[in-house]
């Protein structure tokens, strides 16, 4: 799980994530780096999973940017949401 250092709510909740998992097999391996590595590695999407945290201010929000498929490469969308499409 990807995450950034120094943040210690950040780290407690994804140490939390990691134990809980484990209980039903699930490894998560935390790996802190600093911010602008980890919006690097996002950018790239060079990560399996990520904690990330959005502020948004109190003005009308365009959710593009963020959800849709044309923003995989261009725009903030790191999490590789993409629309399935099932015949």
């Amino acid at each position: 799980m990807l995450l950034n250092n120094g943040n210690p709510a950040r780290a407690q909740i994804a140490q939390i994530l990691q134990d809980e998992a484990k209980k039903v097999g699930i490894k998560i391996t935390i790996v802190p780096k600093d911010l602008k590595v980890v919006t690097k590695l996002q950018r790239e999407h060079t990560f399996e999973m990520a904690f990330n945290g959005w502020v948004l201010s109190p003005e009308p929000f365009d959710p593009k940017q963020t959800w849709a498929t044309s923003s995989y490469n261009n725009g903030r969308q790191f999490h590789r949401f993409r629309r399935c499409h099932y015949r």
